[in-house]
């Protein structure tokens, strides 16, 4: 029964997994990276240029994805910018997996909160300050809002440009009935909102329950595990810092010590 393997189904892709390989041995477990989301380019990049085409007038940027990292630096691109275009700016970053794609520019982040929510991200601000107030935060076109609502609560002026879409994978369903025929899911391992949300979708698309709902899951942080629970999934595993590499050794944890619970 200790023996036994464990099948964890990850919502990234598998070539995103390089550093979760050696924290889930393959010796116990069987890693199985499906993207529950793609990332798509906006169609219309009229407002994203009007906006990347007047940094001087922006005093702050904030990251909270690693897409909003990729796509903000693409943009730059098609407009002949460099990425140091932004080093003028005071750069926060909501944890250290979107300051880690931040360092693949020779960019790096003056501010990170200590625990990795847009809460906490908001509370590094202090009020505003008349000639200091002007945020640039790049965003997915399903952003939530909060920040900016955060923000300009304490006299902030946000500015959004929407740098990038995501589109849920259209086979994902079908993937996961795939995978399970090989043998039961023990644990999904959700690592955004947005993947949940991509799984809720799937299985509502094609009106069967593809997903084991005896697994266990795992969700990366405090939004990913109200996004379950908002849906009535019960979340087993949280790490308590918000990264794919916490999420493993989480995992690795919880089946050394439930090891009687699968196989």
């Amino acid at each position: 029964m200790v023996n036994s393997r464990v099948k964890v189904l990850f919502s990234r892709k598998e070539e995103q997994l390089v550093e979760v390989y050696s924290l889930l041995p393959c010796t116990r477990f069987d890693l199985v990276g499906v993207p529950a989301i793609t990332i798509e380019q906006v169609e219309d990049y009229y407002g994203v240029d009007q906006v990347f085409s007047n940094l001087n007038s922006y005093d702050h940027l904030v990251f909270t994805s690693q897409y909003a990292v990729t796509n903000t630096m693409m943009h730059l691109g098609r407009l002949g910018l460099s990425p140091l275009a932004l080093q003028h700016l005071t750069t926060y970053c909501v944890g250290p997996m979107v300051s880690e794609q931040l360092k693949k520019f020779n960019l790096t982040n003056q501010l990170m909160p200590r625990e990795y929510t847009i809460a906490a991200l908001t509370e590094l601000f202090p009020l505003a300050k008349r000639n200091k107030s002007s945020v640039l935060f790049p965003v997915g076109k399903s952003t939530l809002g909060i920040l900016e609502k955060n923000l300009t609560r304490k006299g902030y002026h946000v500015v959004t440009p929407i740098v990038y879409k995501t589109e849920y994978n259209k086979r994902l369903a079908i993937t996961i009935g795939e995978i399970e025929q090989q043998g039961p899911i023990d644990c999904i391992a959700f690592t955004s909102p947005a993947s949940v949300a991509a799984f809720a979708n799937a299985l509502k698309d094609y009106n069967k329950p593809s997903v084991d709902y005896r697994a266990v899951m795992c969700a990366i942080g405090p939004r990913t595990h109200k996004a379950c629970t908002d849906l009535g999934w019960t979340v087993q595993i949280v790490p308590r810092e918000y990264t794919v590499q916490n999420m493993a050794r989480a995992i690795a944890r919880y089946f050394q010590i439930n090891p009687k619970l699968h196989g």
